[in-house]
């Protein structure tokens, strides 16, 4: 199920940065942990007071729309040729990164959010990765091995698709095609984040 610790960003939400300093800052990462860094994104938390204080879009649907034009970017972005793009959002006259990922064709995409949102697994099957929840934030649910394998039936080619440590048994989702297990840490001492990471990856049943 899970082999390593792989460093990943928790789930950039589109007004947390702009396309094009996300992609630079991607490289970057990319290449500070030797070509291992998956990009999480989602459209975040258009209840947060913040953004609306800021002027930014609250609109899911309008932050829906910022996050796929954003990630039309960012893999343009990432080819280090020049990219001309005229879209809804955002516009860009022959911006270049000189700097490419390791990783090719670029850093590998994971997408979060509702699972139970049509437009949130339209875009999980487009992407590379799903760390997708269930349910609304205020009624969550587990997902289950069945939640799994009808995502990996819709996609025809692989997927990465991260449960969390805790939801159920790792070695029924495993089984059932899961290939990443998330493990949140609180906030806290150093030594307790150290501790949980000594303990390694859930060990399966035989």
């Amino acid at each position: 199920m899970i082999h390593a610790v792989w460093p990943s960003s928790r789930g950039w939400p589109r007004t947390a940065r702009r396309p094009w300093k996300l992609a630079a800052e991607a490289v970057a990462l990319d290449h500070l942990s030797n070509g291992r860094l998956i990009l999480g994104v989602g459209i975040g938390d258009p209840g947060d007071p913040f953004l609306a204080g800021v002027g930014e879009p609250t609109d899911p649907r309008v932050l829906a729309e910022m996050l796929d034009e954003s990630l039309e970017v960012i893999t343009a972005l990432s080819t280090g040729q020049p990219v001309h793009h005229n879209g809804k959002h955002y516009q860009l006259a022959g911006a270049q990164l000189t700097a490419r990922p390791l990783q090719h064709p670029r850093i590998p995409i994971w997408v979060g959010g509702n699972l139970l949102i049509p437009a949130v697994r339209r875009r999980i099957l487009r992407w590379d990765g799903s760390t997708a929840y269930k349910g609304p934030t205020t009624a969550p649910q587990k997902l289950t091995p069945q939640d799994i394998r009808s995502l990996l039936a819709d996609r025809n080619e692989p997927l990465d698709i991260k449960v969390r440590l805790g939801d159920g048994d790792p070695a029924a989702y495993a089984e059932a095609g899961a290939t990443w297990c998330g493990h949140w840490i609180a906030p806290g001492p150093r030594s307790e984040a150290e501790a949980i990471l000594r303990q390694g990856p859930p060990r399966l049943r035989a």
